[in-house]
């Protein structure tokens, strides 16, 4: 995503405060009335951790803290945006040198598009990522080979497969190196030796362990998807942090690799080749069912922070939100793997859509907890289950244009 950066040189004051100084132990540290470098330090990471913040988040979670905000404004240690109003919505950013040596707060702009590049000659040949798939299938019984195909010692994606039954069963793993993992590992006799052992690599040694595990995840979700494959391990693999264009890349990658096992009559058999390069929209029961007009049952609930407002509705422990939810658009790094997988995933689906300085919701999603709920939404730890608050009714913009839209059927 494109990156503005905002620069002032006229800081916020505070009329009623005297102006702050420096401490002389270091030039990062405030002094300040009222305010103490632990107090300081407290704000620095709460803007860290949900990458910038509201005023008003900012003293829900830190009574007291806007006097050191303003100072530390004052200061150049945190940025806010003086066109906007003095109020909780205001968004406070951290500060960071320029190579020229100028304070700036990065902020989050819309992406666009980015117009010719400058000096380039014409015509010129745009620069492209490409993964090209290498598969190898080894017997189970003669699983030693592996040793001998140097391109396993790589990052990649496996397949255990059993024939045994009506319709195949299969395991899915990753590894850093593909080859130690399956001559290494015991998961690869049980519950007996499998059939048929199948490892992929990228041919030019492209993929990180990062890719390798999103693949997993993506393989599993494939694999579940097909409906003639037997799969031994019940829950969906995390994957790892990814971002929309890595995502679409990886899939694109996941594609070949299942038109090659068809072409070859090893797996994913049934349905056409268009149900394959389609793919699950989500992993199972990620959507809530479809729903037409009113909420579902349970208590309503609303979340507003980070810029975003996010509706849910909770009912015996199971959480549910809402269609026409604002989604913030950023995931930032205190977000955990899933949170931030299932944002490429979602947007790559049509589940995430673009929506101004946000995303927004096409479909009900389904969480264990209202705090990965909050996480979902909020693209952080930073806000949690308390951040959720009871309402009485949920606004249209949720109700009407979003809900019921049909985009697939739940899975």
């Amino acid at each position: 995503m494109a990156e503005a950066k905002y620069c002032d040189g006229a800081p916020v004051r505070n009329p009623l405060s005297t102006a702050s100084t420096v401490h002389p132990l270091h030039p990062d540290i405030v002094i300040a009335p009222a305010i103490t470098p632990e107090l300081q330090v407290k704000v620095l990471a709460l803007v860290d951790e949900t990458d910038g913040i509201s005023l008003g988040d900012c003293m829900a979670a830190l009574p007291g803290a806007v006097d050191a905000v303003l100072a530390m404004v004052e200061h150049g240690l945190l940025a806010v945006d003086t066109s906007a109003p003095f109020d909780q919505h205001l968004q406070i950013r951290r500060v960071s040198k320029t190579a020229d040596g100028e304070e700036c707060a990065a902020i989050e702009a819309q992406p666009g598009h980015a117009g010719l590049p400058g000096g380039e000659p014409s015509p010129f040949e745009l620069a492209l990522r490409t993964l090209e798939p290498q598969i190898f299938a080894v017997p189970g019984d003669e699983r030693r080979q592996i040793a001998k195909i140097a391109a396993l010692a790589q990052p990649g994606i496996y397949f255990l497969v059993w024939y045994d039954s009506a319709q195949p069963r299969a395991y899915v793993g990753y590894g850093k190196s593909v080859a130690g993992r399956l001559l290494a590992g015991e998961h690869a006799t049980r519950p007996s030796v499998p059939d048929l052992i199948i490892g992929i690599v990228e041919k030019h040694d492209q993929l990180s362990a990062a890719e390798a595990r999103v693949l997993e995840r993506l393989a599993y979700q494939a694999l579940d998807h097909s409906r003639d494959v037997d799969l031994l391990k019940e829950n969906v693999p995390d994957g790892d942090v990814t971002d929309p264009a890595s995502y679409a890349l990886l899939r694109q990658f996941l594609t070949q690799v299942i038109f090659g096992l068809r072409e070859n009559g090893l797996l994913c058999l049934g349905s056409t080749a268009r149900h394959h390069a389609a793919g699950p929209r989500a992993g199972r029961g990620q959507l809530a069912p479809l729903r037409v007009g009113g909420p579902p049952e349970g208590r309503l609930l609303e979340l507003s922070a980070v810029g975003i407002k996010a509706y849910a509705a909770e009912q015996a422990g199971c959480w549910t939100v809402l269609s026409g939810s604002q989604v913030r658009r950023k995931a930032v790094p205190s977000a955990n793997s899933p949170t931030s997988l299932l944002r490429a995933e979602y947007l790559y689906s049509g589940i995430l859509v673009e929506d101004g300085a946000c995303l927004r919701l096409t479909r009900d999603l389904a969480f264990d907890s209202g705090s990965g709920a909050a996480q979902f939404v909020t693209g952080g730890k930073g806000h949690g289950l308390a951040a959720w608050q009871e309402v009485d009714e949920i606004p249209d913009v949720v109700l009407a244009p979003f809900a019921g839209r049909r985009l697939g059927p739940a899975r």
